[in-house]
């Protein structure tokens, strides 16, 4: 028996190599908008941030990040084709599928633009449900309404894990109460991942299975 029956995935930089689109798209946006450029020399120096003080650093404001994150979003979607996916997680995704009763993907990206990627990768069939929040830090509040619809089911939080690449998603496992296997591969760095303190600190794909499958 796995440890975990459910496994909710982030997708941007946990799932899909989203970091120099994103970098790309942003700079697009911010051409446009007065807002700081981001340089390839500056993303070790971002991924040591928690967002409150990315914005801060990049000069935008809270009022504008609903309508950037909008804006990038579309920008994404043009260039999913060119995407990567994280090497090793179509594996971690299949061999998944074989051992808990349920796969999901949390984002703060669009669900069409999950949905996309997924069918480009033939993971379609490895995904049971999407959900998309419209806001950069609201995560918490849709991993309690999903806990609470598992609850429902006869499946509770303890067998539920949260997989992501942020320490904004380690900070909304702790408000929601469930586990949280925190990826080096994604957006912010081992170092300020572990200093939010997640369930498990993971440095490769095939460390995700020995956690939530066990053995």
């Amino acid at each position: 028996m796995a440890n975990y029956h459910t496994v909710i995935f982030d997708f941007d930089g946990t799932i899909a190599d989203t970091m120099e689109s994103a970098r790309i798209a942003y700079n697009e946006i911010a051409a446009s908008s007065g807002f700081k450029q981001i340089t390839p020399e500056d993303i070790p120096i971002l991924r040591e941030e928690k967002l409150s003080n990315i914005l801060k650093i990049l000069g935008v404001s809270k009022l504008q990040a609903p309508g950037l994150l909008i804006k990038g979003r579309a920008l994404i979607r043009e260039k999913l084709a060119s995407i990567p996916l994280i090497d090793g997680m179509d594996g971690v995704l299949h061999s998944l599928g074989l051992h808990v009763k349920q796969i999901g993907i949390l984002t703060s990206n669009s669900s069409d633009n999950v949905q996309l990627f997924l069918e480009a990768n033939d993971l379609s069939d490895c995904v049971d449900f999407i959900q998309s929040t419209s806001t950069l830090s609201g995560k918490s509040k849709c991993l309690k309404r999903i806990i609470k619809s598992s609850e429902k089911d006869g499946r509770g939080k303890s067998g539920m894990i949260y997989v992501g690449d942020e320490v904004r998603d380690i900070e909304s496992c702790h408000k929601a109460g469930t586990d949280i296997a925190a990826v080096t591969w994604g957006f912010n760095a081992n170092t300020a991942l572990a200093d939010a303190k997640p369930s498990y600190l993971i440095d490769e794909p095939s460390e995700l299975l020995k956690v939530i499958v066990g053995g």
